[in-house]
């Protein structure tokens, strides 16, 4: 599977949000048999407070943008915030069971246990 790089990030798979499947004759254009869309769960760190934030998202581009613009509450406090990890799941379902395992486990553990912290 492809590999993309954000921010400095290699993101576990590639994204294409939404992808046709096919082309529907009639006028109604295009025609989706299905989309695929991947959900992320990533992890930021504020160098400010050396503390990490876990959430998910299908677009870690904006969804950063918005954490460093100050629109998101929990983060607000602690600008910047640099992402530090990225994990590709396949549906919304899957990326929030991600995001509470991380989270139960403790996010600076969690990332320890797969030797991602220099």
């Amino acid at each position: 599977s492809p590999v993309a790089h954000l921010h400095g990030v290699q993101v576990v798979a590639g994204s294409n949000p939404v992808t046709p499947t096919s082309e529907s004759p009639g006028n109604s254009g295009l025609f989706f048999n299905s989309i695929t869309m991947k959900f992320y769960v990533y992890i930021l760190k504020s160098d400010v407070t050396a503390k990490f934030y876990c959430g998910q998202t299908n677009n870690l581009n904006i969804r950063l943008d918005k954490h460093n613009s100050g629109l998101v509450k929990s983060t607000k406090h602690a600008l910047p915030w640099k992402l530090i990890h990225a994990v590709s799941c396949n549906s919304r379902a899957d990326a929030m069971a991600l995001e509470k395992s991380i989270k139960a486990r403790g996010i600076q553990r969690w990332l320890n246990e797969l030797n991602l912290l220099d």
